[in-house]
């Protein structure tokens, strides 16, 4: 089989989804989730997810954007602050997670964002993990529950990040203070100002 193929085959098994749409094309709601009919019987389990391909476009000598993203995941599966893996397809660079929601917004941000903030930071601390690249795209919310996801750029918590990777990591949220040019709390609490300053 070609790769081609291949990958065709990948995306029907497992669809490419972030966010869902109905057939209206409208943006289904967290709390329409349950809605939604999926298999689960003897014969099979259908489980709505989402799938990415990690190109190798930023890959330094230091980094294997791919190969991080499946460590992290790994290690941090069974805390409930993620995007729990499903499946990895190391061939053809493939991550599938279970589905988590929407992009975080002003319409789906949780009253307590604050005390789950503090859970997430604590839980990633607990795993010596710094996020390195919170963005408002990297918060999703389903059912009240903040995730985070994209763990391409994370690093030991107790180490600096090499010197060849990227200075754009986390965009206009990136922290920039004195000693805490990369801070998963400072870029978190941005995140939050941005949506509530801006009402997007």
């Amino acid at each position: 089989m070609n790769f081609k193929k291949s990958l065709i085959c990948s995306i029907i098994s497992v669809p490419f989804i972030y966010g869902y749409f109905n057939k209206k094309n409208k943006e289904i709601k967290n709390n329409e989730i349950k809605d939604i009919i999926l298999k689960d019987d003897a014969s099979s389990k259908t489980v709505l997810s989402v799938s990415k391909k990690v190109k190798d476009t930023w890959n330094t000598p230091t980094i294997n954007v791919y190969n991080n993203e499946k460590k992290w995941l790994n290690i941090l599966k069974d805390t409930g602050i993620i995007a729990k893996p499903i499946q990895f397809n190391d061939k053809y660079k493939i991550i599938t997670t279970e589905y988590c929601g929407n992009k975080i917004n002003k319409n789906n941000i949780p009253n307590d964002w604050k005390k789950q903030k503090e859970h997430i930071l604590t839980t990633l601390k607990n795993h010596n993990c710094r996020h390195n690249d919170i963005k408002p795209g990297e918060l999703l919310v389903q059912n009240n529950k903040i995730k985070l996801i994209d763990f391409g750029w994370a690093h030991d918590l107790d180490k600096s990040n090499p010197s060849d990777w990227p200075g754009c990591l986390g965009d206009k949220f990136k922290c920039n203070l004195p000693n805490k040019e990369y801070d998963d709390e400072c870029s978190f609490d941005k995140v939050i100002k941005h949506i509530l300053d801006n009402k997007v």
